[in-house]
């Protein structure tokens, strides 16, 4: 990669036009009101109080080394950590539309975690291809966020074949603390046992994946006719005829996507596919409100 047509500040605008209020209100405010976050956090132990506390709050492995009884303190943790998992293998380089994949990626991820910190959660930032290529730890603050954004707009750091399932292992090794894992994909060149490195993700952090397609990913026009495809991770090129292949094309294209989503409902992880030719502003606002009410509904 050269360089990346990107451009962050409209991005971030247009989720504040699109939401009516501010940015940091829907996606800081409701968004993390929606997230599980990670509960509650073990502050210490203290003394049993017989006329305050319930008996079931007792620890009696804790009690029996401190020779009285003791209860756990547990604090409501009001941060959540966000980790963006985001894939920038070579077929995140392709685009039919006027933005890549990855271009398309790296605004909808700046947009979030924007929104994210400014309503005080912690970012962090992870670049996977066949391995993790750099990986910042989820913090605050302008300078942090500015560290992330030269990372993701860095075209050296992109390109290459796709290895979720090593990808996956080695993040689940640098996250320490349970998290809220955005994995941005567009689940193109998956290889090995990587849903049950996912299965094991989704167990131990909460999940939301968006997957990214262009629209060639799905369909195929029929009037274009004959035309050199590439595959982006062999660069392997075929002649193929458009109007031949369309039907075939289109309904396989249409089988991965329900295979696709069937396996990562058996794991109870929420994700959507999201097309590059659309405004992401419109289609994320929707999908948090959308998930707001699911939980709002039980």
């Amino acid at each position: 990669m050269k360089e990346f047509k990107v451009n962050i500040a409209p991005a971030i605008k247009d989720l504040d036009l699109v939401s009516k209020k501010s940015i940091s209100g829907w996606l800081s405010g409701d968004f993390r009101s929606i997230l599980k976050g990670t509960g509650l956090e073990f502050r210490g132990y203290r003394k049993y109080n017989v006329a305050e506390d319930d008996a079931k709050l007792i620890d009696w492995k804790a009690s029996l080394r401190s020779r009285y009884l003791v209860v756990k303190e547990m604090i409501e943790e009001k941060n959540n950590n966000v980790m963006f998992f985001v894939d920038v293998s070579s077929s995140m380089s392709f685009g039919s539309t006027d933005k890549l994949k990855n271009e398309y990626a790296i605004e909808m991820v700046a947009s979030m975690a924007h929104a994210l910190m400014d309503g005080g959660d912690s970012a962090g930032l992870t670049l996977f291809s066949d391995k993790i290529i750099r990986t910042i730890p989820a913090n605050t603050g302008k300078k942090h966020y500015y560290n992330m954004i030269h990372t993701i707009t860095d075209p050296k750091l992109y390109e290459g074949s796709c290895n979720m399932e090593k990808a996956i292992h080695d993040l689940t090794a640098i996250l320490l603390r349970r998290s809220i894992v955005i994995l941005v994909t567009d689940f193109i060149g998956m290889k090995g046992n990587w849903f049950e490195r996912m299965r094991s993700l989704a167990a131990k952090h909460e999940l939301i994946i968006f997957i990214v397609q262009d629209p060639r990913d799905i369909s195929v026009p029929a009037e274009t006719g004959p035309v050199f495809i590439q595959d982006p991770f062999t660069h392997e090129t075929l002649l193929i005829d458009t109007k031949e292949i369309k039907e075939d094309y289109d309904k396989h294209a249409q089988e991965q996507k329900e295979q696709l989503s069937k396996k990562l409902k058996s794991i109870h992880v929420d994700f959507m596919f999201i097309r590059t030719d659309g405004a992401f502003a419109k289609t994320l606002f929707s999908y948090f409100k959308e998930r707001s009410m699911r939980w709002a509904h039980g």
